[in-house]
């Protein structure tokens, strides 16, 4: 197929396949704004202003490290639909005034043009622990201070606790494995015979009876909150439906934002963001989601197919302090009806930035 982007943004479209073999055409566009602080100190709102350079989509996930230890930094752009909005945060934490705390909070807020709570992740950052055995459990000794702390699932509880193999020829087993997390800090557990030391962490400020892991980012492909939507590919799937995806894949599965963060629906423009000890002397600041009207076209010999694209990724990457960025992803799948389509992508209006 061929595609044209009429937009001053990167932009691309290509052809996908359900697992009933209907085809679909996916564009998609992403933005790049520079977040920029007022320079007055009682304003506690970014300016988005549209970056010179303009970031092309991710075509695959990047990790902070080894893709095998490591959480995601950046989730590839290329599901091709998701039907809510993810919102994902890449930031370090700062206590209030940078004093060395045992701990404190810290938060993202979706609010509507209205000012309603759509949205809510409150995370507790807390200093490194010490766990001394105490008869059959462990038991907390001591904590450190600490004035800000990376945000990552590498800092939230999860991880393994590995048994060594006895002999060269045997592989090492696992006492627990947390498939929720699998890179985490650590796992508590009465069977391991080991004292601990946990290192400076992250953790939700109401433990409920979700098991998913604390933080703002994007989860991993293989994690079970995102696993368990994939669907079955065993013998029959490919006797009977490879290539194609599993007849009970969920969209859901395309969706990388922590599940606090995944949104019912398509965020609005006007929609707010608030941060909350996420930005250095900033104790809460907030940025509005702008107006842009993309549209793609599809052409084809029957007359032209116009659609409003959605809104289904918000990523902000605040972790350097003089390079501040909010990247939009808006997205459409419209179904092929015949060969030789031309997609043309455009933007209608724009008034921020």
């Amino acid at each position: 197929m061929e595609y044209n982007n009429f937009t001053p943004f990167k932009a691309l479209a290509w052809e996908n396949v359900n697992a009933k073999n209907k085809w679909f055409i996916t564009s998609a566009v992403k933005v790049k704004y520079e977040l920029i602080l007022d320079e007055d100190d009682n304003k506690n709102e970014f300016i988005l202003k549209l970056a010179k350079e303009q970031e092309s989509l991710f075509v695959k996930d990047e990790f902070y490290g080894d893709e095998t230890s490591s959480s995601i930094q950046y989730a590839n752009d290329f599901a091709a639909l998701k039907l809510n909005t993810d919102v994902i945060v890449n930031a370090m934490s700062f206590s209030k005034n940078e004093e060395e705390l045992e701990e404190w909070l810290c938060a993202v807020k979706v609010l509507s043009s209205e000012n309603k709570t759509l949205n809510e992740c409150k995370l507790k950052v807390k200093a490194k622990q010490e766990y001394l055995k105490d008869g059959s459990s462990l038991k907390k000794e001591k904590k450190e201070k600490i004035s800000f702390l990376d945000i990552v699932y590498e800092k939230s509880y999860g991880g393994a606790i590995i048994i060594p193999a006895k002999t060269q020829d045997d592989e090492d087993d696992y006492l627990v494995f947390e498939e929720h997390n699998p890179v985490g800090c650590g796992i508590h557990h009465k069977k391991d015979p080991k004292e601990k030391v946990i290192d400076a962490q992250i953790e939700f400020e109401n433990k409920d009876d979700s098991k998913s892991p604390a933080g703002f980012g994007a989860i991993g492909s293989s994690w079970k909150d995102r696993l368990k939507y994939a669907g079955t590919y065993d013998q029959k799937w490919l006797k009977k439906q490879h290539p194609l995806p599993a007849h009970d894949f969920n969209t859901l599965f395309n969706q990388v934002a922590n599940p606090k963060l995944i949104m019912d629906g398509y965020i609005k423009e006007n929609s707010k963001i608030e941060l909350t000890n996420l930005i250095k002397n900033k104790d809460k600041i907030y940025l509005r989601i702008p107006k842009l009207e993309l549209i793609t076209r599809i052409k084809t010999k029957t007359g032209d197919i116009f659609e409003m694209m959605n809104l289904d990724t918000v990523l902000l990457d605040l972790k350097e302090d003089d390079s501040q960025h909010l990247y939009l992803t808006y997205k459409i799948q419209i179904p092929k009806i015949q060969e030789n389509i031309i997609a043309d992508i455009m933007l209608l209006k724009e008034n921020n930035g």
